[in-house]
Parts: structure tokens; C-alpha cells; sequence
């Protein structure tokens, strides 16, 4: 198993989470108008994302492109079922914790948003867990800015699972 931080939208105000526990799935949103499944590489996501993003994604830029395709590309085909997914809400001082616990990515259509989320279905354990619970390395690598990555922490797994058992049973 592994522990992924996946972003629900802005840090601060994590603008997605209504979608992630409303639906119970780790949600992301780059602009892409479809699954990011139906890519074959990570170089051709890059270049659609290019080509076809809408404008205020801002991807004017093959870099620009290439960070967001290497997050959509991470989130789809480096997570699995079974690892951790963590979502860090700074302004609440929160973090949720859940398990990817079945399939593939696949995309979805929110009725109040023009673009479509790319989502991992996730058994939400815990959606409150304070982050004065994390110790400093910890809270340090969930402040990292991209929106999915692996907190580069020394056994970061055992450390979330300690937390999460300990505010389950609190």
C-alpha cells in the first residue's frame, strides 16, 4: 500500500471536497473534457491538454501542460486500488483520509461546473481528522503544492495509519 495526497481543488478552500464525500471519491479537475484513461501515453494527454484545454486552465505552455498530464497521469495510473489517499484542507486544518477500494479512474459531469472531474471511487474513513494530530514532517509534506504526489516522509503509511486509528478510537 501507498499514501497519495490528492488536492480537491484549492488548498485552502477545497472547493471539490462537496464532490469527494458526496460521492465518495478522490476528485481532481485539469480541464480535460473526458477520461484521461483513453490517453495511451502521457505524452499525447500533454497534447491535448495543449491543443484543447479551456483557456482559463491557462496551459499556454508545453510545461504547463506537461504538469498538469503528469498529475492526471499519476492519479490514474499510479494509484492503486488499496492505497491511501489523503485530502489536506489548510483552511479548515483538516485532513480526510480513505482507500481506494475498487477500480479504474473514470470521469464525471457536476451540473454547477462547465468541465468534467476526473474521480477514484474511495471508502472515506475518516473527513475531519485535525491537523494538529500530524506531526511536523507530516503536515510538512501535505503543504507540498502539487495536487497529486506521495508525501515524501520515512514510513508515511504506518504514520497516517497510527493517526487514523488513533482518531477512530478517540
Amino acid at each position: 500500500m501507498a499514501a497519495w495526497v490528492v488536492r480537491a481543488g484549492f488548498a485552502k478552500t477545497g472547493n471539490f471536497e462537496f464532490i469527494a464525500f458526496g460521492r465518495n471519491v478522490a476528485v481532481i479537475n485539469f480541464g480535460l473534457h473526458g477520461n484521461v484513461s483513453d490517453f495511451p501515453t502521457q505524452q499525447e494527454l500533454r497534447g491535448y491538454l495543449l491543443a484543447h484545454a479551456p483557456d482559463w486552465y491557462g496551459y499556454d505552455s508545453a510545461r504547463k501542460a506537461g504538469y498538469a498530464a503528469a498529475q492526471l497521469w499519476k492519479f490514474a495510473n499510479d494509484i492503486a486500488v488499496g492505497d491511501m489517499v489523503l485530502i489536506p484542507n489548510s483552511g479548515r486544518r483538516v485532513v480526510a483520509v480513505g482507500q481506494v477500494n475498487q477500480g479504474p479512474v473514470r470521469h464525471i459531469h457536476v451540473e454547477e461546473f462547465p468541465d468534467c472531474f476526473q474521480v477514484r471511487p474511495v471508502d472515506w474513513k475518516a473527513k475531519d481528522i485535525p491537523m494538529s494530530n500530524f506531526g511536523r514532517d507530516l503536515i510538512r509534506a501535505l503543504g507540498e503544492r502539487s495536487t497529486v504526489f506521495q508525501p515524501n516522509v520515512l514510513d508515511a503509511v504506518a504514520q497516517f495509519e497510527d493517526i487514523l486509528e488513533k482518531d477512530l478510537t478517540s
